[in-house]
């Protein structure tokens, strides 16, 4: 199996742009708390987290966000991501309480929050996340690639991160990762043998994000992963760090 190194830490700075803190209703989660989740940060290397509340994606994006805020005040490793419902928000107080908490990153949920990905849903919400320079993140499981594709391509000035990207994805994933240059891609659940040489051939080293999708997997397999690829440290630090620090516009 050749060597394991079983007390793995990170030897670049990392910043894990999917972590999701809180419970859920449908499954008891091993780790459900900012000191649990602070602790499998330390134990592999990890020095701040993009967090969001799953109940803002399963019931409610205005109560799931204040649970947010209140679960990770004082905690300055955790950045806040704030999910939003497009459909039904009110954009006028969604944008205040993204100015008051200096939220950088907007998370949707298409599939699980029942509305496609269309124009005539998203526009009004796309302008003003490229107005205000944040940074959307969506799964690849919860829309249609046509949809996605022609909607994104109206907004060539926005910033978008492909998340929970499968090797079932791949037929589709890939082309459109070629297609849009305002996309950028998390790793976390893309593990098949060639996964990062693929994904640095279509988009360079400046387009890909380590994420974990911790809790629900854990943070170290795809942080070790990358560190045994044999990539050079420059890249290795873009992946672990430096793209979503530069994306968000924060420093960690």
């Amino acid at each position: 199996m050749g060597k394991v190194d079983i007390d793995f830490k990170s030897s670049v700075p990392v910043f894990d742009c999917n972590v999701s803190l809180g419970r859920v209703h449908t499954r008891r989660l091993v780790v459900d708390t900012p000191e649990e989740t602070i602790s499998a940060m330390d134990h592999v290397g990890v020095k701040s987290a993009l967090i969001h509340n799953p109940y803002g994606v399963n019931y409610d994006p205005v109560d799931g966000n204040k649970k947010l805020i209140e679960s990770i005040k004082g905690i300055s490793r955790f950045i806040p991501q704030f999910t939003c419902n497009p459909s039904t928000f009110d954009l006028d107080s969604f944008s205040e309480n993204v100015e008051i908490n200096n939220i950088k990153a907007i998370r949707m949920e298409p599939s699980k929050q029942n509305f496609p990905f269309v124009s005539w849903i998203v526009e009004d919400c796309m302008k003003w996340i490229v107005k205000k320079q944040l940074t959307l993140f969506i799964p690849a499981t919860d829309f249609n690639p046509d949809e996605f594709h022609n909607t994104i391509k109206m907004f060539p000035d926005s910033k978008v991160v492909l998340c929970d990207l499968h090797y079932s994805h791949v037929p589709w994933a890939l082309p459109l990762l070629k297609s849009l240059p305002n996309l950028y891609v998390e790793i976390s659940k893309f593990s098949i043998s060639d996964s990062l040489v693929r994904l640095l051939n279509i988009v360079g080293e400046t387009r890909i994000l380590y994420g974990s999708k911790f809790p629900y997997q854990p943070m170290g397999p795809q942080l070790y992963s990358l560190h045994r690829w044999g990539i050079s440290e420059s890249t290795l630090k873009a992946i672990c760090s430096e793209n979503l620090e530069r994306i968000l516009g924060v420093n960690i």
